[in-house]
């Protein structure tokens, strides 16, 4: 082989590294450590799975109860159309301070250096923010709305600090090859965290009554600020030496930091996340209207049917949840599972179609239960393996996030906004066309399999 040919081949041979570099794929990343000296889950998640599972459940019960407990509290002290237009400037700015909290605090992690690691300091002040506002819930007169608000959208911030620095982990942390798995064990915390949340909620509300109710918030917190603890110790930073741990701060790099990526793919499935949860929050955000106005259910069967379907939720997810992450897994596939639940539930909404009588509800909260636990068990798989730069991953992941709130916002406005135009029955299929929408972003994407 001459010298030319040589050279020629070490050329491709860089350009195909630099392919995979520029890609950012975690799939080919099995070694033991991480660049700053982290232990990685490479072969087993073994406890961290379980610990996965506990952290996310700890900061779902919290972000549940706190909006319950602060629309009760606002129904207590103002009128009727002053406590919905309160509830409803709650949700818009809590949501809007929690993306802008997930961009703020995955940006600022990956560009921490300390002995604590990147992430560790973000997640303790996230927490520690998120429970300072809980707790300050409880001083506050409610007859106003803004100073709650304020302490909301901080508690908002905190909160999304803290997760966007914990996802994070994941890709510093776990194998791609265990990444179903973990993912899984995260799906379970957030639905079990969502059930959860409302048990405590209506055991707050059942405790404290009307007059004490804001005293409520005092209890709220714990389970946050305990599991933050838990994973601080469980996972400590690298043994950074004096000279790395006092790496001269980049501020102008860190702000350079806050620009979205532009990589094509990250954006397909940022949209093809955002339509599948607008879909399902068409449908979440006015189930009260759908039974009382559509099925003409009485005010207490109505509530005793919600209660019924978040059992049949519940239950419907973790099934699929458990099947879903560890077949992903074992298939080494992400994109078909997410693409047969978009499928799924899109045929959960054409069941409402077929009658007004109570069981196709049934019938469609299963179908949709199981579609969104599939759905939701490699969601955070796709979202990290994505990731067109490791250096940047917990920025990046706090953009994907945002989809979590911005879906909330737009699902309840344009749910209203479709019963008052186009009625049920297109409430029903525009849901189904979302979720099916899911599937044209992510066809394009091939970093992940």
């Amino acid at each position: 082989m001459s010298i030319e040919d040589r050279n020629t081949d070490a050329e491709a041979a860089a350009a195909v590294l630099d392919d995979a570099s520029a890609a950012g794929s975690f799939t080919e990343d099995d070694s033991p450590t991480n660049e700053f000296g982290e232990r990685r889950f490479v072969h087993k998640l073994r406890w961290f799975g379980p610990v996965n599972m506990l952290m996310i459940l700890g900061a779902t019960i919290p972000t549940g109860a706190a909006a319950s407990l602060m629309a009760y509290n606002f129904t207590v002290h103002l009128g009727e159309v002053d406590a919905n237009a309160a509830i409803g400037i709650a949700n818009v700015f809590g949501a809007l301070a929690g993306a802008i909290g997930a961009i703020v605090g995955g940006n600022v992690s990956d560009h921490t250096r300390t002995r604590l690691g990147r992430r560790n300091p973000w997640i303790m002040f996230g927490a520690i923010l998120g429970a300072a506002c809980i707790l300050s819930l409880s001083l506050a007169s409610f007859s106003l709305i803004w100073p709650a608000v304020i302490l909301f959208c901080g508690f908002q911030i905190g909160l999304n600090i803290m997760l966007s620095s914990y996802y994070a982990l994941l890709p510093d942390r776990v194998s791609s090859r265990l990444m179903g798995r973990a993912s899984a064990w995260a799906s379970m915390g957030t639905l079990l965290g969502n059930a959860l949340g409302g048990i405590v909620t209506s055991i707050l509300v059942s405790t404290f009554g009307e007059a004490n109710l804001a005293t409520a918030f005092l209890l709220v917190p714990w389970t946050m600020v305990i599991m933050m603890a838990v994973v601080v110790l469980a996972l400590p930073g690298a043994k950074l030496s004096r000279q790395e741990g006092t790496e001269r701060f980049d501020l102008r790099e860190m702000l350079a930091g806050f620009r979205p990526p532009k990589d094509k793919q990250f954006w397909y499935v940022y949209l093809g996340r955002l339509v599948f949860m607008v879909g399902l929050m068409l449908l979440v955000q006015t189930q009260t209207q759908q039974l009382i106005y559509h099925f003409d259910l009485p005010l207490k069967t109505a509530a005793s049917t919600a209660a019924l379907l978040g059992i049949v939720l519940a239950i419907g997810s973790l099934i699929s949840t458990v099947i879903a992450g560890p077949l992903s897994d074992k298939l080494r596939r992400r994109k078909a599972p997410a693409m047969v639940s978009a499928v799924i539930f899109a045929l959960s909404t054409v069941v409402l179609l077929l009658s007004t009588d109570t069981w196709v509800l049934f019938v469609n909260v299963g179908l949709a239960a199981f579609a969104f636990g599939a759905f939701s068990s490699v969601d955070q798989a796709i979202m990290v393996e994505i990731l067109p730069n490791k250096e940047t991953a917990a920025r990046d992941l706090g953009f994907l996030n945002t989809t979590n709130t911005l879906s909330g916002v737009i699902g309840g406005g344009l749910g209203a906004l479709l019963i008052g135009t186009i009625g049920y029955v297109g409430l029903f299929i525009t849901a189904g066309v979302l979720a099916l929408l899911c599937i044209a972003f992510f066809i394009p994407i091939n970093r992940v399999r």
